[in-house]
């Protein structure tokens, strides 16, 4: 298979674990809609999250994103498709920082002209750990700012599929870091909006993104 084919599963890595509980209050349950962009130096991302938090003690969601990677060495552009779902656990503590723990599964489609010319099929899936550290600072009554790093670790296996059905497989092991710098603004129902710029670093690739997010809280108990 070919090394570049390879190159494009550290995209699949996510580029903003949006969890919504840390923006909760603890006890509370809630929604989370998000979506956004990322770019690094030969690729750009559009992503979205929609996610369930019950007493900001568990938590699940799923990702979806498309990624289009117009780097040369690729020949013609390759966009991938993928999806992945996650759970996730929290501990969350208002005094100090407070941690995430959580786990992913992920699937991915490639497609480009390339691989459509030679009748290849190329598909990637991955299983992904990841450990969330974040504290909450109050700017304003209504304003406040959650820095976050992610540590994470991602099993990738990619396959290549010819028109014979004859298969080439490859195993990838990354890990990751990612920080953020989320700035939270609640309205009078205790909703909130969310803004968050993060950067990732993997495989010697650096990857920013924007995203934006609405929280929508149900019930403290």
């Amino acid at each position: 298979m070919k090394t570049h084919f390879i190159c494009l599963l550290l995209l699949l890595i996510p580029t903003s674990i949006f969890c919504q509980g840390e923006y909760l209050k603890p006890g509370q349950s809630g929604q989370i809609f998000s979506i956004g962009y990322s770019k690094d130096e030969g690729a750009r991302s559009y992503f979205g999250t929609a996610g369930f938090s019950y007493r900001t003690k568990f938590e699940c969601g799923v990702d979806v994103g498309r990624t289009t990677s117009p780097k040369p060495e690729f020949g013609s552009k390759i966009q991938t498709t993928g999806i992945a779902p996650y759970i996730a656990f929290h501990d969350k503590n208002e005094e100090y920082a407070s941690f995430i723990m959580g786990i992913n599964r992920e699937w991915a489609t490639h497609s480009s002209k390339d691989l459509d010319n030679e009748d290849l099929k190329l598909s990637s899936n991955s299983y992904g750990v990841f450990l969330k550290l974040y504290r909450e600072f109050s700017v304003s009554t209504r304003t406040s700012v959650v820095p976050y790093v992610v540590f994470g670790y991602d099993m990738i296996k990619s396959t290549l599929e010819d028109d014979n059905g004859s298969k080439n497989s490859d195993d990838q092991n990354v890990r990751s870091f990612d920080i953020g710098l989320p700035l939270t603004y609640t309205n009078r129902d205790g909703n909130k909006v969310v803004a968050l710029p993060a950067m990732v670093y993997a495989k010697k690739n650096v990857t920013f993104s924007v995203s934006i997010g609405f929280v929508f809280s149900g019930t403290r108990i």
